[in-house]
């Protein structure tokens, strides 16, 4: 039974150990520790070697139990994957698939420039004038990037001014946040990323809001690195720093 069926064993123990690495490496980052999922993982591959060593699969019962793990595991890690995964909005997208794309990102460009000065006008606060992205020797290659870090700042900053943040300070790519990028999690063959960044002052309440705002929005764009900073306890005003990412799932 063991030989017969040890190629399926082995891969539900890998599904159920991606399952772990794949929350350490992706959803961690957002808020839990990572001390106790690297037990969990360890604490599996151990517990699957034992089970296989006293024969727990030569029987059809253990067999199917084994089936039935895997299945929930699919599907718990199909609804991770769900969650996370990001997917272009279809203003962008739309934009992305046109026959001249470097026009067409340039006029995006423009637009989402002005629509988020608006925006910020209307609720009091000023905006930086550049969002980061360069004016010339635009690569074709990088064109898709571009457009996924304009659509995350297009959500990104309506809701830092949505929560009463009463400054942007800076918003741009992850190059100009170099003191977050240190230590944020490498792209893996499970996944990769499209980085922003944003820095804002608000009061305490509006930074909370930004912060719960960012974890609760339709689609996630999940925080790699935050920094909130006070430089005088008498005054009810917060700097932050945030690093989120757009995840796209390798399939």
């Amino acid at each position: 039974m063991w030989e017969e069926h040890k190629k399926f064993i082995i891969g539900i123990g890998g599904t159920a150990i991606g399952l772990l690495l794949f929350y350490l490496m992706v959803l961690s980052p957002i808020w839990e520790e990572t001390v106790g999922l690297r037990e969990k993982q360890a604490g599996l591959r151990l517990n699957i070697k034992k089970q296989s060593q006293r024969g727990f699969f030569q029987s059809q019962t253990g067999l199917k139990n084994l089936r039935d793990e895997h299945e929930r595991l699919i599907k718990k890690l199909n609804g991770l994957k769900n969650r996370v995964n990001f997917r272009v909005t279809p203003e962008y997208a739309l934009a992305m698939s046109g026959s001249d794309m470097l026009i067409d990102f340039h006029q995006n460009l423009q637009e989402t420039r002005q629509r988020l000065k608006k925006m910020a006008i209307g609720k009091g606060v000023v905006m930086p004038a550049s969002l980061g992205f360069p004016q010339a020797d635009i690569q074709s290659t990088a064109i898709p990037t571009y457009f996924e870090k304009l659509d995350m700042m297009n959500q990104l900053v309506p809701l830092a001014l949505e929560s009463g943040c009463r400054e942007i300070l800076k918003v741009g790519w992850e190059k100009d946040f170099p003191e977050l990028v240190s230590g944020v999690i490498e792209e893996k063959k499970l996944f990769s990323k499209n980085m922003i960044g944003l820095e804002a002052k608000g009061s305490f309440s509006a930074v909370t809001r930004f912060i719960y705002a960012l974890q609760t929005a339709p689609r996630l764009l999940p925080i790699e690195r935050i920094s909130v900073t006070n430089e005088n306890p008498e005054v009810d005003s917060v700097n932050i720093k945030v690093l989120v990412s757009g995840i796209k799932i390798k399939d």
